[in-house]
């Protein structure tokens, strides 16, 4: 079972209705539109993007990695 706080959660979503349900339970959400939803109001969110593939390529999630790359190097 995996288990961690709230807190250190980030909900992904793709309709305005997922969207109002993750900021209800007070979770930062990146929305991805789909063809049914592209035209909702997505405010609140804390990113929409066109894919999930646009939010791995972002140039923090690389940093990120490469620290982690170094740490398993023990550098």
């Amino acid at each position: 079972m995996f288990v961690t706080q709230a807190r250190d959660c980030l909900c992904f979503e793709d309709s305005q209705n997922g969207l109002r349900a993750a900021i209800g339970a007070g979770q930062p959400t990146i929305v991805t539109p789909s063809l049914y939803s592209a035209g909702e109001d997505f405010s609140g969110a804390a990113l929409v993007i066109e894919t999930l593939e646009a939010f791995w390529r972002r140039p923090e999630f690389h940093a990120d990695q490469e620290q982690r790359e170094r740490r398993a190097a023990g550098g």
